[in-house]
């Protein structure tokens, strides 16, 4: 899915915010983890998904919406993967937490 003049629209500037917050959550998430936690390595691997969408979406904006749906997919791997080997983490589908309104 390409989208024309992406890199000046709101949108492909938020989303880029967004992920370099989700990163450097996830890194401060990463420096409170036992080093020897199972959740290391995919902690590690959302980090690294989130760089390559940033560095995809720079090379080619017009395809960002393409990255970002890549990027959901491998993040939510990797949450299920923290939710497998650690106890207490529900690993939901996206969006499956959000409320209506009506």
């Amino acid at each position: 899915m390409e989208i024309a003049d992406a890199a000046i629209k709101d949108d492909y500037k938020r989303a880029g915010l967004s992920v370099v917050d989700i990163r450097e959550r996830v890194r401060q998430t990463v420096d409170q983890v036992q080093p020897n936690s199972r959740a290391q390595a995919y902690l590690s691997k959302m980090m690294a998904s989130c760089h390559h969408y940033l560095a995809d979406s720079d090379a080619s904006p017009n395809s960002y919406a393409f990255h970002l749906a890549e990027l959901q997919r491998n993040l939510h791997e990797a949450v299920r993967g923290v939710a497998s080997s650690v106890s207490g983490i529900y690993a939901g589908e996206p969006g499956s937490l959000a409320h209506s309104k009506h």
